[in-house]
């Protein structure tokens, strides 16, 4: 459905994946435009045989499945996300996946409580980076571009 892709890496004593996703910000279909990613997945999901498609919940349940998979196979997780979520504001969200596969925000270290908004038109902090902890104990730096450093977009570039 396009929602992630990934490269696993394997180093002599050491396999990490790096995974760059996107969660659609639509909850519902009512007023949602039929381009989006949201209905695109929705109609995807519709044709597979669910009956009341919800994109945003089914994109948490099958990412946390894809990285539990692989952390089974002892892969090192680095998740880069687009997520339209704050991190804390809904259980079943964002804090369900780092509950379920113990990532932790790779900026919390550098920014604390006063995280910069990601993108330009909202206030808050949307975009993350999610590592495991060997991950995180190996991070020397972390930041976020300016808007339209290098690439024109209305989201920051985050970096470890």
């Amino acid at each position: 459905m396009g929602r992630w892709s990934y490269i696993g890496i394997e180093g002599q004593d050491t396999k990490v994946l790096f995974i760059t996703a996107y969660r659609v910000c639509a909850q519902q279909v009512t007023g949602t435009n039929s381009t989006t990613a949201f209905m695109q997945q929705w109609t995807m999901m519709r044709h597979a045989g669910e009956k009341n498609p919800k994109p945003r919940e089914r994109f948490i349940k099958d990412i946390t499945e894809f990285i539990q998979e692989h952390q089974k196979e002892k892969f090192e997780i680095v998740l880069g996300l687009d997520a339209n979520e704050p991190l804390g504001v809904t259980k079943n969200g964002l804090h369900q996946l780092m509950q379920q596969t113990g990532l932790s925000d790779a900026h919390a270290s550098v920014y604390g409580q006063k995280i910069p908004a990601t993108y330009s038109q909202g206030r808050e902090k949307i975009d993350h980076i999610l590592a495991s902890k060997r991950i995180q104990e190996s991070i020397t730096r972390a930041g976020m571009d300016k808007y339209h450093k290098g690439i024109q977009s209305d989201h920051q570039a985050l970096y470890i």
